[in-house]
């Protein structure tokens, strides 16, 4: 069975990284679907993000050694499968036609989310999201 992955990571920049993280990805039977990356030349931080398929390791077996590869590095790093879906929180002003949007994907199944709440510094979409009976939270700022 392929499982496919999303990987985000970040450290401090240096030659190479994209090298060994797709050098390790290889040699786990990963297959890169997707990558993209971003070097902060400000704070002299890399990031990453990379969605690949592993068919040969389980969930655990390769966030282990995922652990093992990032430490040498220092990065900070996540893996996400790309089966569950993302714990949100969407944060929202008084424009709201991108809210319905996001809202009507979500509910119609096409964005893999699990929508914990809806954060506004205005009370304009609390009724929306009661809609979809999702916790809405007002924050004035």
């Amino acid at each position: 069975m392929q499982h496919t992955y999303v990987l985000t990571l970040s450290c401090q920049d240096r030659p190479g990284i994209v090298h060994a993280v797709s050098g390790f990805l290889f040699e786990h039977g990963g297959n890169i679907e997707e990558a993209a990356q971003y070097n902060d030349h400000d704070t002299g931080l890399f990031f990453m993000r990379v969605q690949f398929a592993c068919a040969q390791l389980t969930h655990d077996d390769l966030r282990l050694r995922l652990k093992l590869f990032a430490e040498p590095f220092g990065m900070r790093w996540s893996l996400h499968p790309l089966a569950e879906p993302v714990r949100t929180v969407i944060f929202v002003s008084k424009e709201g036609h991108c809210l319905n949007d996001l809202m009507f994907r979500w509910k119609s199944g096409l964005l893999p989310l699990d929508i914990r709440a809806i954060v506004s510094n205005h009370r304009e979409f609390y009724q929306l999201a009661a809609g979809y009976n999702v916790p809405f939270h007002h924050i004035p700022v």
